[in-house]
């Protein structure tokens, strides 16, 4: 009696272990709440502007400062971090781009190629926390003006594709107080990225690195970005100007770590330049993470070889016993 009772209890407990063995490993299941399973984006309950993709999430914030700075960022949701923690890399994934606004310069254009260390600075305006207002937000659009003046008034757009927020576009009007005649202004920029890739290429020249002091280099493109990433940023602007309501081609340059874009003068002057992440990227790395996913859920369902292992010795245990108990019978 002793022995069949002990049979029957080795028994269950090896097919116990033969179903946990053939799927040791269970523990997450594809659970994800399915409201969640949406594009979309818009104003958060601090005044920034977020976007959001099944597995991505964007994160956009303006504000002034000692400069007018914008910035970017997109990472894989909390939710994905949890369930591929030890799968992927999280900075595969993840990128930022920071673009400062921080003066306006008129400056005698000596070789007429735009803006460089070799021109004479005639005037500055810093466009800081001093001299500008806090953004307003209203209707997804940011609003920055001089606090003195009218020279310069500012609106920043957030940018949207299939509902889901990606960046901002921002108009200037700029009414500047020229000292001098025939002088030209230029719009200063610093841009920084998570990878520090976006100053670089896109210009003429041998040399192609924006962060060259000895001179300057001529963007021959309206787009930089950092492509060899899976969620690149990029910063673009239009190849003209509005001056007084006419279109004139615009200069682009860098030098020095900072990147200038450089117009004649005028009472105002109207341009509008775009930073983000690549919507199109940002979408397909949204598919590639959701095969991830499912190419995850898939390993942790099937049967491991420490599962088929213990699954054997719960066999061979249960056959051991049988055999001992016929053998005292």
């Amino acid at each position: 009696m002793r022995i069949m009772k002990s049979l029957t209890t080795s028994i269950l407990s090896g097919v116990i272990i033969l179903l946990l063995g053939t799927s040791l490993g269970i523990g997450h299941n594809d659970d994800r709440n399915n409201d969640n399973n949406h594009m979309g984006g818009g104003m958060m309950d601090d005044g920034h502007m977020n976007g959001m993709t099944e597995n991505m999430e964007i994160y956009g914030e303006v504000s002034v400062t000692n400069a007018i700075t914008i910035e970017i960022s997109v990472r894989p949701t909390e939710e994905m971090q949890q369930y591929m923690q030890g799968e992927m890399s999280q900075d595969d994934y993840s990128n930022q781009v920071t673009v400062s606004f921080t003066q306006l310069v008129e400056f005698e254009d000596l070789n007429n190629d735009g803006y460089s260390s070799d021109d004479v600075i005639v005037s500055t305006y810093q466009l800081d926390e001093n001299s500008l207002t806090q953004p307003e937000l209203n209707n997804n659009i940011y609003t920055i003006n001089s606090k003195l003046d009218n020279t310069f008034q500012m609106f920043i757009e957030s940018k949207f594709k299939d509902n889901v927020f990606y960046g901002f576009k921002w108009s200037l009007e700029i009414a500047y107080n020229f000292q001098l005649n025939n002088t030209k202004l230029a719009m200063i920029h610093t841009i920084d990225t998570k990878h520090g890739r976006m100053m670089e290429g896109h210009m003429n020249g041998e040399d192609n690195d924006m962060n060259q002091q000895d001179h300057h280099s001529q963007y021959e493109e309206h787009r930089m970005n950092d492509g060899d990433h899976n969620v690149p940023m990029f910063f673009e602007w239009a190849p003209i100007v509005e001056v007084d309501g006419v279109n004139y081609n615009i200069t682009a340059t860098g030098f020095d770590n900072i990147f200038a874009i450089s117009t004649i003068q005028g009472d105002l002057i109207i341009y509008d330049p775009i930073v983000g992440v690549d919507p199109d990227s940002l979408l397909q790395t949204d598919e590639n993470l959701s095969s991830l996913f499912r190419n995850f859920m898939n390993s942790i369902n099937s049967p491991t070889r420490l599962g088929l292992m213990l699954a054997g010795f719960a066999i061979l245990s249960m056959v051991f016993i049988a055999l001992y108990a016929k053998k005292n019978n």
